[in-house]
């Protein structure tokens, strides 16, 4: 009788030994908050160019911190007829990184040259240093 015991026994013992802990996967990295979306984007025309201006989104509990902003921009003819439903293609222009001097005024502003007859819609998207995104920000349109 002790012996069948004891065979129980080793065999849950060397189960147990050999079942390991769970599905095995490639290690992960801890996730890290992407930075704070934009949220007060403005545009306004000047001399031919449109001069956005944001705030710099600020780093906290629920978001890291942004290191710098993508600028993205759609341009369509104002002579087409506008459709609300129709989504927009919107093409990088510029990353932007956020300097101490930036930082310590807490805004941002970026030039873009206008060509005439256009109507140009504005985007940005906060990064951090390891190159992930936040949200979009607000969309801003500039008639030219």
């Amino acid at each position: 009788m002790i012996g069948i015991r004891r065979r129980i026994w080793v065999f849950w013992l060397a189960a147990a030994l050999f079942a390991g802990c769970g599905v095995k996967a490639p290690p992960r990295p801890p996730k890290r908050l992407p930075p704070a979306a934009v949220s007060d984007l403005s545009g306004v025309v000047e001399a031919g160019s449109a001069r956005l201006t944001w705030s710099i989104p600020a780093a906290g509990k629920d978001a890291g911190e942004a290191v710098g902003v993508a600028v993205y921009r759609s341009k369509t003819p104002i002579a087409e007829a506008e459709c609300r439903d129709c989504p927009l293609t919107f093409t990088q222009l510029d990353q932007v990184a956020i300097t101490p001097s930036d930082r310590q005024a807490g805004r941002m502003t970026y030039p873009d040259p206008l060509e005439e007859g256009f109507r140009y819609r504005y985007r940005l998207r906060a990064f951090d240093a390891y190159g992930s995104g936040g949200g979009d920000s607000n969309t801003v349109s500039v008639d030219y």
